[in-house]
């Protein structure tokens, strides 16, 4: 998909195009991505500044039971990568044990003084959920 949209911004204005490709390339493995350009002015105090916002996501079903997904996101605008990396086992239904990690990384850690580390954040969670059958 393709899209452009433009108006009004917190007293400034803001054009923005994106372009969002995708491909299913089999019933086990969707890919898709987009990449979004953001244009924002403010006329009245002489300022603006260009944004770019890179996505990919992939989901990838092993079976009936196991999955896995992917996203990693770029972002200019505070030079961070994003990502999320998500497990799924389910081994009967109505119990379902995900492992997910979360990271955000400073994709340009020397811009300032001191330099800012390399991860600003990272997450490994457990999740387990066991749906209850009520007996109405």
């Amino acid at each position: 998909s393709v899209n452009i949209s433009g108006g009004e911004f917190y007293g400034g204005t803001r054009i923005s195009g994106s372009f969002s490709p995708s491909w299913y390339a089999s019933p086990y493995l969707n890919v898709g991505g987009s990449y979004q350009v953001d244009r924002i002015d403010f006329d009245n105090r002489d300022q603006s500044f260009t944004s770019h916002l890179v996505r990919f996501r992939s989901d990838f079903t092993f079976s009936t039971r196991t999955s896995a997904s992917a996203f990693v996101q770029y972002n200019s605008s505070g030079d961070v990568v994003v990502s999320n990396v998500r497990f799924r086992y389910n081994p009967v239904e109505g119990r379902d044990l995900y492992i997910v990690w979360n990271e955000v990384v400073n994709s340009n850690r020397f811009a300032l003084e001191p330099n800012a580390p390399l991860s600003q954040q990272r997450s490994i969670l457990l999740k387990y959920v066991h749906t209850l059958t009520l007996g109405l």
